[in-house]
Parts: structure tokens; C-alpha cells; sequence
């Protein structure tokens, strides 16, 4: 598993790299490398996970205009399912995607811990960490029971709302498969959104389907950011 993870880090990172690093054409006909901040694009990630935060928000909260929400999750089966994060732009909370966040963030940190500290965001990675793992905690809460879920994916993706506002089912799932059949959201995990079959890509507000934000596509982009920071920082110096 752990080698699995890291090759996935090692794909992810060639794939930045041939991306980012790819020359443009000047007017006159010249080629120069595109400039990239890399540390502003790696705070910007760990902000993402700030804004995605369900439950009672702490007082450090760097994103402002989110408040606290979700806090009544658990409470109809009579448990305190209180925390964890967001999918993505919906408001449920999907216990595989999470998981896998989690443990992307964590490898981050392990795998690129200077480069991370470098930049200054080792404490805004382990919180973002630690705001997962407490959650997953919380979410065992009988040594065969393991709540995978919060929300109910179908009728919450048919409204758009706010999580501080939200009317939408709150119930919680701890037997994923006595529920319903499949949900992409449990059996794709990490890929969602990117090109469509003919690889063409369309940055574009309303083109959600492509370019939703979601905390299992970010979670890698950390340590890949804190990487890249790293190595542009040896550059200038050398």
C-alpha cells in the first residue's frame, strides 16, 4: 500500500512537472518558462482544506466567511458525527474520498517535511491532518462500526446551498453496502472532474463537472507544491 501511494506521488509530481514547466512562445518567436508560485499555490491549497471544514470551527480559522455547520450530524442515530470535511462543492461526507485526503496529506507531509517546513505551512499541514484523523475517531464509534457517511448524496446534489445553511438530510450511514448500489463517489475515490473523452478541458465557472474543487484531487497537489517550492528555491540560490 505504502508503495502504491508513493508511486502515485511520484506520477502526480511528473505530471505537474511536465505541465508547469512547459515553455510558451513569445511574440518574437522566443521561448521563456512560464513563472509559477509555487508557495502561494501551496498555501492556497491548505486553505482549500480551511474552507472545506465541517463542524465547529476554531478560533484560528484563517477562512473567515465560513462558520460552524454541520453541527447536528450524527444526532437522529444518536451519535456525535460532528467534524471532518466536505466532499467537494456538495455538503456530504463521503468516509472513503476522506480517508483518502487524509492519507495524501499525510505522505505529503512525511515524504516532503523540509520542504513544507520551508515554506511555512508545517503547522497548517498538521492541522489539516489532524482535523481528518480526529473526525475518523470520532467516527468508530463500536469496534465494528465505522460511520462512512454523512448526508445523503442523492437529494443534497440536486441543492445548492450554503453548509451554514443547509436543510438537506443530515442521517448517517455506518453500513455503506446495505444502503443503495455503488456511488462513484465511493468506487472512483480520487478521480473526478479533469478532461472529457476527446481531452479538451474548459476552465469555466459553470463547467462544475470539470472544475469542482474536491479535497481528494487537492490533497496530493500539497506535497507536490511543497516539492516544486522546494526546487525553485535551490535553483535561485545556485
Amino acid at each position: 500500500m505504502a508503495t502504491r501511494i508513493k508511486m502515485l506521488l511520484s506520477l502526480a509530481i511528473c505530471a505537474v512537472l511536465a505541465l508547469v514547466h512547459l515553455p510558451f512562445t513569445t511574440a518574437g518567436g522566443g521561448e521563456v518558462a512560464a513563472p509559477f508560485d509555487y508557495k502561494k499555490a501551496l498555501h492556497s491549497s491548505l486553505l482549500y482544506f480551511e474552507a472545506q471544514r465541517s463542524g465547529r470551527l476554531p478560533h484560528n480559522q484563517r477562512v473567515k466567511w465560513r462558520g460552524h455547520s454541520g453541527l447536528a450530524d450524527g444526532l437522529q442515530q444518536g451519535v456525535d458525527l460532528v467534524g471532518g470535511y466536505y466532499d467537494a462543492g456538495d455538503n456530504v461526507k463521503f468516509g472513503l474520498p476522506m480517508a483518502f485526503t487524509v492519507t495524501m496529506l499525510s505522505w505529503s507531509a512525511m515524504e516532503f517535511a523540509d520542504d513544507i517546513t520551508a515554506a511555512g505551512e508545517w503547522r497548517h499541514v498538521l492541522e489539516a491532518i489532524k482535523w481528518g484523523t480526529d473526525y475518523f475517531v470520532k467516527a468508530h464509534t463500536e469496534p465494528y462500526v465505522l460511520w462512512a457517511e454523512v448526508g445523503d448524496g442523492d437529494t443534497d446534489h440536486y441543492c445548492w446551498q450554503r453548509p451554514e445553511d443547509m436543510t438537506t438530510s443530515r442521517q448517517g450511514y455506518d453500513n455503506w453496502f446495505l444502503r443503495r448500489g455503488a456511488n462513484p463517489n465511493v468506487v472512483i475515490g480520487a478521480i473526478v472532474g479533469g478532461p472529457d473523452h476527446l481531452d479538451r478541458f474548459r476552465d469555466r465557472r459553470d463547467n462544475y463537472m470539470q472544475t469542482e474543487a474536491c479535497t481528494y484531487n487537492t490533497a496530493p497537489m500539497v506535497g507536490i507544491f511543497a516539492h516544486l517550492h522546494g526546487e525553485t528555491a535551490i535553483m535561485k540560490k545556485s
